[in-house]
């Protein structure tokens, strides 16, 4: 393999490692965007959890229930 060859080689595995670099960096950043889209999706959840809640106490003190617990 000539001087020249192995020359630009190296310099290509260079331009790959740097790309590459390049990829990973968005990937980090990527992946931290979406931490805290999941943070934001927890909180959400959490209040929808409280407000069914709410819900379903409300619509068992409005439907009137007979002795023995069943619906009238």
């Amino acid at each position: 393999m000539e001087p020249h060859e192995v020359d630009a080689i190296l310099r290509s595995l260079a331009a790959t490692m740097a790309h590459q670099r390049s990829i990973n960096d968005d990937f980090r950043a990527f992946a931290r965007q979406q931490l805290a889209i999941n943070d934001q999706l927890k909180a959400v959840q959490a209040q929808q959890a409280v407000t069914l809640a709410r819900i379903e106490v409300l619509i068992a003190r409005m439907i009137p229930h007979e002795e023995n617990g069943r619906e009238a």
